[in-house]
């Protein structure tokens, strides 16, 4: 899942670079589900569907305290939604681009905690 996770991540990179914003929102949004699959894997969660998904945010954020980490999970869904939809302007998938790296950045300081136990 690292392994994707990164590939993801640098897919996403080079669409947004060329401008491609619905295809860029899908890799980010993956690169994050590649994250929640590790951590669904080190605590026995499920991870196979969206729903799981949410149900792994709700542990990491109850675990971490972390305010912040719904509310990029809700924004990174926007991203998600706009690969099936195409609704965000370039600016608003900026804003949407760094809530996903913002969460990215918290889930890998995650799972770094939960591998180091």
């Amino acid at each position: 899942y690292r392994e994707l996770h990164e590939e993801y991540l640098k897919q996403a990179e080079e669409l947004r670079e060329k401008e491609n914003i619905t295809q860029s929102s899908e890799k980010y949004w993956r690169a994050i589900t590649a994250l929640l699959n590790i951590i669904g894997e080190l605590k026995n969660i499920p991870h196979y569907r969206h729903v799981h998904y949410a149900e792994i945010i709700e542990h990491v954020f109850k675990e971490t305290k972390d305010n912040e980490i719904p509310k990029l999970f809700a924004s990174v869904e926007r991203l998600h939604a706009n690969y099936h939809h195409s609704f965000l302007s370039k600016e608003s998938f900026e804003l949407h681009r760094q809530d996903a790296l913002r969460l990215i950045k918290k889930l890998k300081e995650h799972i770094d905690r939960l591998m180091a136990v």
